[in-house]
């Protein structure tokens, strides 16, 4: 290969690899006013009706999953809408112990007392940290995760998208 052809490839390397960096930090603000809610996503979100079995169908009237999973980092939130309203306290506790933490590192009060934030290490299968926000609204019940790996993470990243969340009903 000629120097010119070289130097084309090392600069089209070079381009490809700002823009893969670039894209990780460009944030976008998504709105679901039909749950009630914002956030910002650093790319492409998959939304899903949850699956609701007969138990959950008695308490829940519907609920949606938003989910950007990447890499090794997933952000998600959970809206649900439910019939009467939610235990909370019991609401966030079952959440939490579903992600099988080794340590809970922190648990505080957010919003004016009107959600919680845990943050978990040696979560799912050890290797991850997830930090959590729950949320309750009237009848509405968000949980909001990031969810990283535990050594090489981006904990900062995770920050910023639970701080973007915001509840707009």
């Amino acid at each position: 290969m000629n120097k010119t052809a070289c130097l084309v490839v090392a600069l089209l390397l070079m381009v490809s690899f700002a823009a893969s960096a670039q894209q990780q930090w460009n944030w976008t603000e998504h709105a679901y006013p039909e749950d009630g809610f914002r956030v910002e996503f650093n790319g492409p979100v998959e939304v899903r009706r949850m699956l609701l079995d007969e138990q959950a169908r008695e308490g829940i009237t519907r609920g949606t999953q938003y989910m950007l999973e990447e890499g090794d980092h997933v952000y998600l939130v959970a809206a649900s809408l439910n019939k009467v309203r939610l235990n909370f306290t019991v609401g966030v506790e079952r959440s939490f112990a579903g992600l099988k933490c080794g340590a809970r590192i922190s648990d505080r009060p957010v919003e004016a007392g009107a959600g919680r934030e845990l943050h978990g290490e040696h979560c799912i299968d050890g290797t991850y940290e997830a930090e959590v926000r729950y949320l309750r609204s009237g009848l509405w019940f968000y949980q909001v995760l990031a969810l990283y790996k535990h050594r090489g993470g981006d904990t900062a990243a995770a920050r910023y998208f639970l701080d973007s969340f915001r509840v707009t009903r």
